[in-house]
C-alpha cells in the first residue's frame, strides 16, 4: 500500500517537474523560484516595488514570476504595458 502510495507521488512529482520546465521554455525571463512557493518568499518586503524595479533592469520590462504556483507575467515599465494595450 505504501509503495503505490510513494509510486503515484512519485509520478505527480515528476508531472509536474515536466510541466513546470514545458511551460517555462515558453515565458519570458525571471528570476530563479523556489518549488511550491515560487517567488513569493523574494517580493514578500516592505517594498516590493524596489525588488520589482531591480528585475525590470536585470530581467527586461517584461518578465515572468511564479508566485506560489500562480503564474505572473510582469510589465515592469510604463512603455511596455501601453505596447502591450496598443
Amino acid at each position: 500500500m505504501w509503495n503505490t502510495l510513494l509510486f503515484s507521488i512519485g509520478i505527480l512529482v515528476a508531472l509536474g517537474v515536466f510541466k513546470a520546465l514545458l511551460l517555462r521554455s515558453k515565458l519570458p525571463p525571471g528570476p530563479p523560484a523556489l518549488p511550491l512557493l515560487g517567488n513569493l518568499l523574494q517580493i514578500l518586503t516592505s517594498r516590493t516595488w524596489l525588488v520589482f524595479d531591480q528585475w525590470t533592469k536585470k530581467y527586461g520590462p517584461i518578465f515572468y514570476l511564479n508566485i506560489a504556483g500562480q503564474n505572473t507575467i510582469v510589465l515592469g515599465t510604463h512603455k511596455a504595458a501601453a505596447d502591450l494595450l496598443d
